[in-house]
């Protein structure tokens, strides 16, 4: 993938901080709009979520298949996991795919679990997205992405937070930190291990100051 110009990073983080200044910003955070349904979803469907048989997807979503990028070194097995998103607890296969039901009105938060329901990754379901993975590319972006208060905003804003995040070099030395933590602990994230909240605050600084 070609890397963009100098002049074409600080253009995009000027466009995201054009967004994150905006006024739907206020309303938003106005009315609490703190979409975190189940510690799962920055945004809910429109349509009723009806839950159907045991590893079904539930009616008013919209199924989608993913796979799971697990950090060089990860002890961690692929068929131990599951992906938990909206209601749904989904199994990960040995080829490290998986189906899912995800919101079609917005982005919706999608965790990682290990055998014994513990977090290890994260990544946001964006409905117009080509494609759907877990790694700690998409950890970054999914923790950048709630360190801005992004799911605080219309779901067109926030696909849009979504793609500026994914595409600014920064991602890079917060996905690395990410990875090394991660492949050393699985449960890294929720046992806040020292660099990560560092290289967090580092890549917030850069991207929008």
């Amino acid at each position: 993938m070609e890397q963009p110009t100098d002049q074409q990073v600080e253009e995009s983080r000027r466009r995201l901080r054009a967004i994150l200044s905006r006024r739907e910003f206020v309303a938003a955070a106005s009315v609490g709009a703190l979409g975190l349904a189940g510690c799962g979803s920055g945004t809910s469907p429109t349509t009723p979520v009806v839950p159907t048989s045991p590893g079904g997807i539930p009616s008013g979503l919209q199924s989608v298949t993913g796979t799971v990028s697990l950090p060089t070194g990860s002890a961690l097995k692929l068929t131990d996991l599951s992906v938990d998103i909206l209601t749904q607890t989904m199994p990960v296969s040995a080829s490290a795919g998986f189906t899912v039901g995800i919101s079609s009105s917005g982005p919706s938060l999608a965790l990682l679990l290990d055998a014994s329901g513990n977090g290890v990754l994260m990544s946001i379901f964006d409905p117009s997205a080509a494609s759907h993975v877990i790694s700690t590319h998409t950890t970054a972006v999914a923790l950048l992405y709630y360190g801005m208060n992004a799911f605080m905003f219309p779901a067109a804003a926030m696909s849009q937070i979504l793609a500026l995040i994914d595409g600014d070099p920064a991602i890079a030395a917060l996905d690395a930190t990410i990875a090394t933590a991660v492949a050393a602990d699985p449960h890294a994230l929720a046992n806040n291990a020292t660099p990560i909240g560092p290289a967090i605050s580092q890549a917030l600084q850069i991207m929008v100051g």
